[in-house]
């Protein structure tokens, strides 16, 4: 043997001695178990957290290990990943029982109806006369909106263990889903009688009491809940509730103040803190906040809460500390990640916010605000397609949330799916018939779906409800216009615009009928008097440079969106407009010369050099194009449109591919939501064979300007090239239809010849 190879022997058997070692050394899943339990009994919830994740690490199918990480994690109030380790646990462990109702009491919660009972049945199944699986069945029924089934299986339950409360309670809820409120009250009472010391029959009474107007009553029974245990947090929660509800807010401090101080536990200080904020007492809720932030089990919450508090209260950089300092303990905090994305998408900050919003999706992702705040990122970056997907995620795991139902209406009207929208908030509607939004933007589909009688009714209810709202006036005029009735919209409009007279949208509709009525001294007294009020507003000013097309002067045109350039210097529209304009006057040398000039005199030239580019686009000259773009993005890595536009030579003219999409990449960080930047962006994919991701940009391009015959036929394109011919002829049929001499029309209709 060469004396390499022996050293290599004598390496390799120190390796094995080594790694036998630290075996040895090692403790067993059992003895981490141990250790565990021992730091729950004496309430260390974190320590025990870390000790059963490494009984897990030994060995992952450990299912009574998850089990009791699963409890221990409801002590720290994580919910979410609770609910991941029940599931776990559940399914180690088929024939426990208990931990197959601890894992559906949380997909019930999670809303996750159809999982819940395919579970439950399996208890069912080896013990049909096990009675919180049986409630438990009747609850997911419930939820998949069986009722007779669910009230079958509550009277089962019954039959079964008649003094079970939680059976009456349930049957009770079953009879308000009917609307036999006799019977409810009823089986509430009955609830009561059998076991008359439960404080969860007795809220439950209470809450029956409240929801149908007898305060008197539900006062009542609230506080023989809490005289039947004053350290009761639920019950002093909920009397606090609905004397807050009740207008007696003051009253509601006395009974959450006695149980913090009796029990000095942090949910009950939590509770007194969530008071005091809801009450606009922060003063007294900051120093309760901080105090729990001291312990082990208040730092994470409490921490959360005072960031919450600071944001709100113009101190941005005390509260990313403080959601900085939770994530440092806790990177997958759930919490603190979808506020911090919060935070960073009221500070414009888009991709940042999308990083923390996929870090709460990826760490929760059968939470539903996880998924929300997930679809608001998207949405902001432009991701339109993601944005919804993440958003009906949400709504799969809870179907009630009308907020996220209106921006998925919102954003399926914008892609021009006026059926998808009225769908959508339809359900808003049915959910929350007073909430003014949902029967909004309910009008504004039924609107575009010419279903004007019914888009009436609806504003009707709205200006009856809010007779000084302008939006609501401002809409009735869009639906006057959508019935050629100009004289109605005209009133409506100027009705919005006495109610507010900064309401872009009454403006908008004023200056349309004017102009469409040959008015444009009227509409340009109109817009000048507004840019008076706000001469810096970039869509008042693209406004007005249409009033002075439409008028014919060009010089004031010129002067108006040039200021739109020099407030917002990545204005597609702007730049547009101006290109458009110079090459119908057959001046793009002189307007080039004056560019120029100006470049050379103003501290701020990217709207200048960008128009210098724009122009020799516009004169066949792509390469004085280039040049000039590539100069100013060396000055300017982030001017939006000259990224956008280099890249797009680029990708025609055979250039680095790969250098292109980084710079319609910077593009679209800029402009998310531009047509022109996800048409480029998506052009880059095609060429470079990412079909997918082509599909996804050119859908952004057509949803931003769906009539658009272009886009449509690059949509089309990517389509194809994924192998989606249907698909793929549905963009070209609908390019040509759109405009049936469109550049690549020749090219659509061999495509859909099967050339």
């Amino acid at each position: 043997m060469h004396q390499i190879d022996r050293f290599r022997v004598l390496a390799g058997l120190l390796m094995a001695f080594a790694f036998v070692a630290a075996c040895g050394a090692g403790r067993t899943k059992e003895e981490y178990l141990a250790s565990a339990d021992a730091f729950a009994k004496e309430g260390k919830n974190a320590e025990a957290i870390v000790e059963y994740r490494n009984a897990i690490a030994v060995d992952p199918k450990f299912g009574e290990a998850r089990l009791k990480l699963a409890e221990t994690y409801v002590k720290t109030n994580e919910l979410p990943k609770a609910m991941s380790e029940y599931v776990r646990a559940a399914d180690l462990l088929p024939d426990n029982n208990q931990a197959q109702l601890q894992a559906t009491r949380f997909l019930l919660l999670a809303r996750r109806f159809e999982d819940a009972e395919a579970r439950i049945d399996k208890v069912l199944a080896r013990d049909p006369n096990h009675v919180e699986a049986l409630i438990a069945k009747a609850t997911a029924l419930a939820g998949l909106r069986d009722v007779e089934g669910s009230i079958s299986e509550i009277e089962e339950a019954i039959r079964i263990d008649p003094e079970n409360a939680r059976s009456h309670m349930m049957l009770g809820a079953m009879q308000i889903s009917k609307k036999n409120m006799a019977d409810a009250e009823t089986a509430f009472k009955k609830a009561v009688e059998v076991d008359p010391k439960s404080i969860e029959a007795q809220q439950a009474l209470a809450s029956f009491y409240w929801s149908t107007a007898r305060p008197k009553e539900a006062e009542e029974w609230l506080r023989t809940a809490v005289a039947s245990n004053p350290s009761n947090l639920a019950s002093q929660r909920a009397l606090a509730t609905f004397l807050i509800a009740q207008g007696r807010g003051g009253e509601a401090e006395a009974p959450l103040k006695a149980v913090a101080e009796s029990t000095k536990t942090t949910a009950a200080e939590l509770a007194l803190a969530d008071y005091y904020l809801t009450q606009d007492r922060s003063d007294e809720a900051r120093p309760l906040l901080e105090q729990i932030s001291k312990k082990d089990d208040g730092f994470t919450p409490a921490r959360i809460r005072l960031a919450r508090l600071d944001y709100a209260q113009k101190k941005p950089g005390p509260a990313h500390e403080g959601i900085k300092a939770v994530l440092a303990k806790d990177p997958k905090q759930v919490d603190a990640l979808v506020l911090q994305a919060m935070m960073l998408l009221t500070e414009k900050k888009t991709d940042e916010a999308l990083v923390s919003a996929q870090a709460a999706a990826a760490a929760a992702p059968q939470f539903a605000a996880a998924q929300n705040i997930l679809g608001d990122a998207l949405a902001a970056t432009g991701e339109a397609e993601g944005a919804l997907r993440a958003y009906n995620e949400a709504l799969r795991l809870n179907p009630r949330i009308v907020a996220t139902m209106l921006k998925v209406a919102q954003l399926q009207m914008q892609r021009g799916d006026m059926t998808g929208a009225l769908q959508s908030t339809e359900e808003a509607v049915k959910l929350a018939p007073t909430n003014a939004g949902a029967r909004m933007i309910r009008a504004r589909a039924l609107t575009g779906k010419g279903d004007y009688r019914r888009a009436q009714e609806d504003l009707d209810t709205l200006v009856k409800a809010f007779p000084k709202s302008a939006p609501v006036h401002a809409q009735i005029g869009d639906l006057h216009l959508a019935r050629q009735n100009r004289a109605e919209a005209r009133r409506s409009f100027d009705l919005a615009r006495s109610l507010d007279p900064d309401l872009f949208e009454a403006i908008r509709g004023r200056l349309y009928i004017d102009l469409l009525e040959g008015k444009g001294d009227q509409a340009r007294q109109l817009i000048e008097a507004q840019l008076q009020r706000s001469p810096d507003s970039a869509p008042l000013l693209l406004l007005a440079a249409g009033t002075y097309a439409a008028a014919k002067d060009t010089a004031k045109q010129e002067e108006t969106l040039n200021k739109v350039l020099a407030i917002d210097p990545d204005n597609m529209q702007a730049f547009a407009g101006l290109a458009a304009m110079y090459v119908r006057q057959g001046k793009l040398d002189q307007a080039r010369a004056r560019y120029e000039t100006l470049s050379k005199r103003e501290t701020s030239t990217v709207a200048a050099q960008t128009m210098i580019g724009l122009i020799y686009e516009a004169q066949n000259k792509p390469a004085e194009a280039k040049i000039v773009y590539e100069k100013l993005l060396e000055s300017d890595p982030e001017a939006a449109v000259a990224a956008n536009n280099l890249a797009w030579r680029y990708a025609q003219d055979g250039g680095n591919l790969d250098v292109a999409l980084q710079l319609a990449q910077t593009a679209k960080r800029k402009l998310p939501n531009s047509p022109e930047v996800n048409d480029t962006l998506g052009w880059i994919y095609l060429k470079k064979d990412l079909s997918t991701q082509a599909v996804s940009a050119f859908q952004a391009s057509v949803q931003g300007s769906p009539n658009a015959p272009e886009y449509r036929y690059h949509l089309g394109m990517a389509h194809a090239k994924a192998g989606n011919k249907t698909k793929a002829a549905e963009e070209f049929d609908q390019a040509l239809k759109l405009k049936p001499d469109y550049k690549e029309a020749a090219a659509a209709r061999k495509a859909l010849a099967g050339g």
